[in-house]
């Protein structure tokens, strides 16, 4: 059973949901799960 038969995702805005979602706990899992700080790409290229 897919999300979309679950009626979780309607619309093309229900799949930007989901996914910035997924991808916010995903990055929240990261970060506390890694003990080393997170840089940007600015810093890492000075």
């Amino acid at each position: 059973m897919n999300l979309m038969q679950q009626g979780v995702i309607r619309s093309r805005q229900d799949v930007v949901t989901q996914l910035e979602t997924y991808g916010l706990t995903v990055a929240r899992e990261t970060k506390a799960a890694s003990a080393l700080p997170i840089r940007t790409a600015a810093e890492i290229s000075g």
